[in-house]
């Protein structure tokens, strides 16, 4: 016999989209981890950018979202042991869910495409929007020239200057190198651009939060950069201002207070992975949501009482959010991070 628990029409939206996250984050990171040679002594230690902060979650069709992270790290765990290596066909998304959840979820797709048709000429006067309804760059050439419009249409006119004064030094090392990253030795930028292209964190995310980091290296050459003091202090001042105001408003602890950040940030998740790594930075990972590093990344080096990467990610966080074409994201950094943004914004204005 199947115990049936009652559920609201609000808290059964709020699960369809967290299925319908979580089977999206699973098909890029199945093709981001295919082919990637895993030690088997590391098959334990692989991370998944999924946090369990969804596992207070009702039980819909028999699965909890907390008991579907497991068995995606059972699986990875078990066939790298196995195997030393992953392939894409290991992690279909589909399969880890019930036939229940399968249903709620395409119920749920269908829905959103119907709001979304509804809507469609409203949705079109975003500048979100717009980056998103046209198919992905085809060509190299393409990707770059869809680069050069969304840096002559950014949404912070001050922060395109200060890349429009280092557009010319940037330097594209390979431009299909899974795991993209800023060689700071020789200021030499590696990504995937086809991988890019179809970002869903917006077209060229990896691009500019890329250069975001060079730029930062370059300034740092003359003084103002993101190891700046000011902002180490703003940034850690923002976040616990922010944190003693969700324990004030919701009389909690403060992991209690993490949990509901980290339930916000899981929201609109792809235009807060800039937010999400930051707070996971600050928080050893305490407090994230669908995006951020490994929990080594952020050991080493502190910088003014908070770990040095958290300075430099957080440069190209809002470095990348504001060259996009619209402020949906710079309005999500400010409503953390005010005074780390507009620390941010005082270097730009010293280097134009």
């Amino acid at each position: 016999m199947n115990q049936r628990i009652r559920i609201s029409t609000e808290e059964l939206e709020q699960y369809s989209r967290d299925l319908l996250h979580i089977r999206d984050s699973l098909s890029q990171l199945s093709s981001q981890l295919a082919g990637i040679h895993i030690p088997r002594e590391a098959g334990g230690e692989l991370e998944i950018g999924l946090r369990i902060s969804l596992a207070s979650r009702r039980r819909v069709g028999g699965e909890t979202v907390s008991e579907l992270v497991r068995q995606i790290g059972r699986v990875i765990h078990e066939y790298s042991l196995e195997t030393g290596s992953l392939s894409a066909s290991v992690l279909r998304a589909s399969d880890l869910f019930t036939e229940n959840e399968n249903r709620l979820i395409n119920l749920f797709q269908n829905i959103q495409q119907g709001e979304t048709s509804a809507h469609g000429a409203h949705a079109a006067d975003s500048g979100a929007a717009a980056q998103s309804a046209r198919d992905p760059a085809s060509t190299r050439a393409e990707y770059d020239q869809r680069c050069k419009e969304r840096a002559e249409n950014a949404y912070d006119k001050e922060v395109a200057k200060l890349y429009e004064k280092y557009v010319k030094k940037i330097n594209i090392a390979s431009d299909q190198t899974p795991g993209a990253y800023y060689d700071s030795w020789d200021n030499e930028v590696y990504l995937d651009w086809k991988e890019d292209a179809s970002n869903s964190r917006g077209e060229c995310y990896t691009y500019f939060h890329e250069v975001g980091h060079m730029v930062d290296d370059y300034t740092a050459w003359f003084g103002d950069s993101s190891s700046s003091k000011d902002f180490s202090k703003a940034l850690k001042s923002d976040f616990d201002n922010y944190v003693n105001k969700v324990m004030t408003e919701n009389n909690c602890t403060r992991q209690e207070a993490y949990d509901h950040i980290s339930d916000w940030l899981w929201e609109d998740a792809d235009l807060k992975n800039g937010l999400s790594d930051i707070c996971g930075g600050l928080t050893a990972n305490q407090c994230s949501g669908a995006y951020g590093h490994d929990d080594s990344y952020w050991t080493g080096k502190q910088q003014h009482g908070i770990p040095d990467k958290v300075n430099n990610e957080a440069f190209a966080h809002f470095f990348e959010s504001s060259m996009r074409t619209d402020g949906t994201k710079v309005e999500y950094i400010k409503e953390i991070f005010p005074n780390a943004y507009e620390e941010f914004k005082e270097i730009v204005r010293k280097k134009i």
